[in-house]
């Protein structure tokens, strides 16, 4: 069975199906994903809006910026129902936030991503700030994407900016 018949190679891993992706030779030079590149500039970065942060402690949605605040980043929320979250104002779309913006981090659902880039694109015409867009992990969206790319933003989808922090702080431990 090959990737394409099963699906996602890394759904496999705690589920046990059996399926194991073939190792490459020896003498194959491992290169680096194309994405890591992207990541580690992100993380150069400072100030993240989160689109659709939670006051509930238990949620990613929280769980994932408080994380953040501890590694020194500023976390902006953006959530329409809320006007205060964690004890900082929380504004209902990114075009109304007063700091600079460099990362636009989203937990909303996939469709809802395409409005969303639309407004980080008006937000950096406008203003000049924002960098990147960061879909959370299970969040997909291709035609946003494409019009983040297009317009000069970095863009990640599918992955939580949690777990790639933690990576990347593993990768340059091992690497002192």
């Amino acid at each position: 069975m090959d990737v394409a018949q099963h699906g996602r190679a890394r759904d496999c891993g705690s589920r046990g199906c059996g399926f194991e992706p073939r190792r490459p030779p020896l003498n194959f030079i491992m290169t680096q994903n194309p994405d890591e590149e992207k990541i580690k500039k992100i993380f150069s970065f400072k100030n993240i809006a989160v689109v659709g942060m939670s006051n509930d402690p238990q949620k990613p949605s929280n769980r994932v910026p408080t994380y953040l605040i501890k590694q020194g980043y500023k976390i902006i929320p953006v959530n329409p129902t809320k006007d205060e979250i964690m004890g900082l104002k929380s504004y209902k779309s990114i075009l109304e936030v007063e700091d600079q913006i460099d990362v636009v981090n989203v937990f909303r659902r996939s469709e809802e991503a395409l409005g969303i880039v639309a407004e980080a694109v008006e937000r950096k015409k406008q203003k000049g700030d924002v960098k990147a867009v960061w879909l959370q992990e299970g969040i997909v969206n291709n035609e946003a994407k494409k019009i983040a790319e297009e317009n000069g933003l970095l863009f990640i989808q599918d992955k939580c900016m949690f777990r790639e922090h933690l990576k990347l702080q593993s990768s340059s431990e091992e690497n002192t």
